[in-house]
């Protein structure tokens, strides 16, 4: 994704965040951009796109503090207003329902690390409610991730389905119910799945400097790691997505960097195999946000980032297949790269049974066939677009 590919509409909601994240210091990398237009332009439409890009709580504070919503359409007014409530209902439940998972994980003996957008909305937002998440993402050292996943089970939770497997993928989710709304927890034992990220940062790097939360067990990464996590999330996870939320992460986590953080950040990056990833966050957060990045930053990003591994993420036409070439590249021998081929084509039974709502596991061999017939093509589509 370029900047250029951000329709007029995304653009034009980029320009309203622009407002609320603060002044941009003319010596540094980024811009102002035009200014937005008056409130009465947001239309209903918008605001359903602004739900789709996570930023709609902050959308309705940047509209209210400018005295604007009692001149949006009343559709308009309603869909925003019913965004911002559902994401401070949303946030209450999930912050309450945290709080005595992580007491649990303290009571076994656990270490759980609170990462990416559950981190963010209580470290880098001024209300957590303004920071929607669809989950809360933990993440614990590898040799605890089992003890960590029957925790979860003795808490009630429910273990979602999805492709698992010892290589092909580092996370489970998990979902329990709280005042009749499902919470659902990602509990990671690596910070991002492909190959190339292996080494990105390793749990007792994180937990080494990780900072104390308001609740108790609550830890978060300090902000150059979190830093450098949002810019690999959003290529890792997202291919290379143009959600303005996570735009709008970086450019929180890059305002409050001072010049050694920088520093500490950029060499993290280029020993980690990281420039061209971490230089294609911050570029777009400066394009669409303002986000201010030294210019010393953006020159040292400029380094030989293209024949990073990870380099690969940030390609406008990446497809499923280049992300499992690559991983296969990565392995150490070809036992690892055919056991990861075979998790790929043949995930557990109970997982094929559940996508395909069957109950008969005679029909096994039937959903199996189905499964790679008609995804064969999902593999070679790009993933963006």
């Amino acid at each position: 994704m370029d900047t250029s590919v951000l329709s007029p509409a995304a653009a034009l909601l980029a320009a309203y965040l622009r407002e609320e994240a603060g002044p941009v210091d003319a010596g540094s990398f980024g811009r102002a951009g035009a200014r937005p237009p008056g409130p009465e332009a947001l239309t209903p439409e918008l605001v359903v796109l602004a739900r789709a890009h996570g930023v709609a709580p902050l959308l309705h504070r940047s509209i209210a503090r400018s005295c604007g919503l009692a001149v949006l359409s009343p559709r308009a007014r309603a869909s925003l207003t019913h965004a911002a409530h559902d994401a401070a209902l949303m946030d209450f439940v999930q912050r309450d329902d945290l709080a005595e998972v992580l007491a649990a994980f303290e009571g076994a003996g656990l270490r759980p690390l609170v990462f990416k957008g559950a981190a963010l909305a209580e470290s880098d937002y001024e209300e957590p409610w303004l920071r929607p998440r669809g989950d809360t993402d933990l993440l614990v050292a590898p040799e605890a991730a089992r003890d960590a996943r029957r925790l979860l089970e003795r808490l009630d939770c429910r273990r979602a389905p999805r492709p698992e497997g010892s290589l092909m993928t580092y996370q489970a989710s998990y979902v329990r119910w709280s005042a009749a709304i499902p919470v659902t927890y990602d509990l990671h034992w690596r910070v991002a799945d492909p190959e190339a990220f292996r080494s990105v940062l390793t749990y007792d790097e994180l937990i080494a400097e990780a900072i104390p939360g308001p609740q108790a067990g609550h830890r978060w990464p300090s902000a150059v790691h979190a830093l450098l996590v949002a810019c690999v999330h959003r290529v890792a996870h997202h291919h290379d997505c143009d959600r303005l939320l996570f735009l709008c992460d970086i450019d929180r986590l890059a305002r409050r960097l001072d010049a050694d953080e920088w520093s500490r950040f950029v060499g993290l990056a280029g020993a980690r195999g990281v420039r061209r990833v971490c230089q294609r966050g911050l570029h777009l957060a400066a394009a669409q946000l303002g986000t201010s990045v030294p210019a010393f930053v953006r020159e040292a990003l400029r380094g030989p980032g293209t024949r990073e591994a990870t380099a690969l993420f940030t390609h406008p036409r990446l497809r499923r297949v280049d992300i499992l070439r690559s991983d296969l590249r990565q392995l150490p021998s070809w036992r690892a790269r055919v056991a990861l081929l075979k998790e790929h084509l043949f995930p557990p039974r109970d997982y094929v049974l559940a996508k395909y709502s069957c109950r008969r596991p005679a029909m096994l061999p039937l959903l199996y066939a189905d499964r790679l017939l008609r995804g064969t093509w999902r593999w070679f589509r790009p993933l963006a677009g």
